[in-house]
């Protein structure tokens, strides 16, 4: 008699499974149909955006660019549901919602306080024009309402010269009319000379850099700089474009077979390490360097090792190294401003003299700054690792380095090699226009109240008429020490 109690026991536990399966089923049918059915149709209600408009900066042809992000919100009581759909049939954009690729979205739907994301990117093809033309489209999102909303879409495209891992093995000259962008570095190679014409423009890839054997002439003007940066045309935060961080690139190196080398008008900025040039002879110019900016380096700004060197006219600028560093040789700076206000973490003294490196002699037989601000964050911006005595060079051979007419930041107030100097005790916003480590935004021109202001020799100025932004010293009855002239406007 057990047994056919225990089968009816089975029998009813299977019952009352098979009724809650289809209890369970039912509810999740409606759940699904609940979703679909409760969104609001009332008009009164719109979604958010956490912005109208997805900008690229310029974006060179072929290349694509980073991707964006932006944030759609239904900030309502209730949900919404509706469809998303590119307006152009052939869009250089390429949209994601909400883990769907494509340039159609049907019933998307947005539960009430939430959110999705959408991505997009912007691949150009070639314009064939070498001025950037501006490319548009919008996402047009219907609401089941009826009401329409849009964002827009927006992006510069340019035309670029690529190279990848170019040698220049013959004299060359790079025109101002495309963009060029460098992979792998460009090399110059020895006998040969590379001429930057005024307006060029070289973006290089993370990790490239431009290394000569032969000769380089850069050559902008006042209107129409040469510059070298980075190829990120993007922002890492919303307030940071990729072109105020340091690292993007590796920088400018001239080769121990490098000379006569030359930098006019020049901004050269964003890398590894500004200028490097290596070991030479000191009987033969190695570089000359006018009216540039070499800004912002995760290193040295400019490093000048046991080589002939001048610097004129010149802002050598924020370095996570020094913004000078002299080996050895021979150099001279006039009119220059090298400050060091770096911004992305511990910094080296604005400049550095040494005569040895590693137990190897080089002798320091001039370095000369006139009419120049030393000048940054540190109590002492000059620095001198020098030793009185070298074997196998004479007592006079050994150092050589002075300082005249000068604004300098330094605790050494007895030092004989300094004349003329006014020592610099002012907070940096004094001293120049702009000095904003929080922004990264920095104007070296002099504020009103900068000690740098007539301080400098007259005598010069009939050989350095005018500064770097081409205002006149002539109209000034006291001479600024400084690349910049002070100016009210």
């Amino acid at each position: 008699m057990a047994f056919p109690l225990l089968r009816h026991m089975k029998d009813v536990v299977r019952m009352i499974r098979r009724r809650y399966l289809w209890l369970l089923l039912l509810a999740l049918s409606f759940a699904g149909c609940n979703h679909d059915d409760v969104y609001s149709t009332d008009s009164r209600y719109k979604l958010s955006f956490s912005m109208d408009t997805i900008s690229f900066d310029t974006v060179f042809s072929t290349v694509g660019s980073a991707t964006m992000r932006m944030c759609i919100y239904n900030r309502n009581d209730v949900p919404l549901q509706f469809d998303a759909v590119m307006a152009s049939a052939n869009s250089p954009f390429q949209i994601n919602v909400d883990g769907q690729s494509g340039s159609l979205f049907n019933d998307l739907t947005l539960d009430a306080k939430d959110s999705m994301y959408v991505f997009a990117t912007v691949t150009i093809d070639p314009t064939n024009n070498n001025n950037p033309l501006q490319f548009s489209d919008s996402l047009i999102i219907y609401l089941k309402s009826g009401v329409l909303q849009k964002v827009t879409l927006l992006a510069y495209g340019q035309d670029a010269r690529i190279l990848r891992g170019s040698v220049i093995s013959r004299d060359t000259v790079f025109s101002a009319e495309l963009p060029i962008i460098i992979y792998d570095s460009l090399f110059v190679d020895t006998n040969a000379t590379l001429v930057l014409s005024a307006g060029t423009r070289l973006f290089f890839h993370k990790g490239a850099g431009l290394k000569v054997a032969g000769r380089l002439v850069a050559r902008g003007t006042a209107d129409s700089a040469v510059v070298m940066r980075g190829d990120r045309t993007d922002r890492l935060f919303s307030d940071l474009p990729y072109n105020l961080i340091t690292g993007q690139w590796d920088g400018v190196r001239l080769l121990s077979s490098s000379f006569e080398n030359e930098f006019s008008y020049c901004d050269i900025h964003g890398a590894n390490y500004g200028i490097i040039a290596d070991t030479s002879v000191t009987d033969k110019k190695k570089v000359t360097i006018r009216s540039s900016i070499i800004h912002n380096m995760s290193g040295n700004v400019l490093e000048l090792n046991n080589c002939y060197s001048e610097v004129v006219n010149s802002q050598i600028t924020n370095g996570g190294g020094n913004c000078v560093s002299i080996l050895g040789g021979e150099s001279r700076f006039t009119f220059c401003t090298i400050a060091n206000y770096f911004p992305w973490g511990i910094s080296d003294v604005a400049v550095l003299l040494k005569n040895s490196d590693n137990d190897i002699p080089y002798p320091l037989k001039s370095a000369v700054f006139k009419n120049c601000i030393i000048t940054g964050y540190h109590s002492s911006e000059i620095v001198d690792l020098l030793s009185d005595s070298l074997s196998g060079y004479s007592k006079d051979e050994v150092s050589e380095y002075a300082l005249s007419y000068c604004l300098v930041k330094s605790k050494d107030t007895i030092n004989t090699r300094y004349t003329n100097v006014v020592y610099d005790d002012l907070y940096a916003s004094d001293n120049f226009r702009q000095i904003s480590i929080k922004d990264y935004q920095f104007d070296f021109r002099l504020d009103s109240l900068s000690l740098a202001r007539g301080i400098a020799d007259i005598n010069d100025i009939n050989l350095f008429p005018v500064d770097l932004l081409n205002n006149s010293r002539l109209e000034q009855d006291k001479v600024d020490a400084g690349c910049y002239r002070y100016t009210d406007y």
